[in-house]
């Protein structure tokens, strides 16, 4: 069973563990922004709900933890998807090499 993605402009056949990688990879990136976004955002809501902002005092381990957070999924995405396009160009110098 094959699926067919387009990338770019060109169409790439993957198999069902592939694109399963694949989506793993948009899964961790979305998710890690997603985090990374919420984190930020609580901390600043709750700072100026509850009055602890006090002009440029920022709570700077948990923007380092976010920071971190984002970098992390971006990475791990990339990873996964180059993994993913070495494992669709392993199958089709297999393919080429089955039908000599």
């Amino acid at each position: 069973m094959e699926n067919q993605a387009e990338e770019g402009k060109r169409k790439v056949d993957f198999t069902k563990e592939e694109k399963t990688l694949d989506t793993i990879a948009d899964v961790v990136l979305v998710i890690g922004i997603g985090v990374a976004l919420l984190l930020l955002l609580f901390k600043c809501t709750y700072e100026s709900s509850f009055g602890n902002s006090h002009g440029g005092d920022y709570n700077w381990p948990i923007i380092i933890q976010a920071i971190t957070i984002g970098l992390s999924s971006l990475t791990a995405w990339a990873v996964l998807k180059v993994i993913v396009g070495i494992s669709v160009n392993i199958g089709k110098i297999a393919n080429k090499q089955d039908k000599n």
